[in-house]
């Protein structure tokens, strides 16, 4: 989590994975699908998303943070969890 902050600008849906397999084992994550289990949350920002991260999912005490924005892919297009590795 402390190299948030990156912007992707070439991410092609369909083509390209969001892999956040490593940053989420860092935190103890196990699961299969971290948006559902909470773990990432998918923000709107201007023309494109913010990747969020909360390092011990909604049943714990902590909060999202920003980890990374992907210009030009809206909420809906980037939600598809075949657009990440976990």
């Amino acid at each position: 989590l402390m190299d948030a902050g990156d912007s992707i600008t070439d991410f092609e849906v369909g083509s390209d994975k969001l892999v956040l397999s490593e940053v989420l084992a860092s935190v103890g994550y196990l699961g299969e699908n971290a948006i559902t289990d909470k773990y990432i949350r998918l923000t709107a920002a201007g023309s494109g998303t913010l990747v969020e991260i909360d390092p011990d999912g909604a049943m714990g005490r902590g909060v999202f943070r920003s980890f990374l924005r992907v210009e030009n892919v809206g909420v809906a297009v980037l939600s598809d969890v075949g657009n990440f590795v976990f």
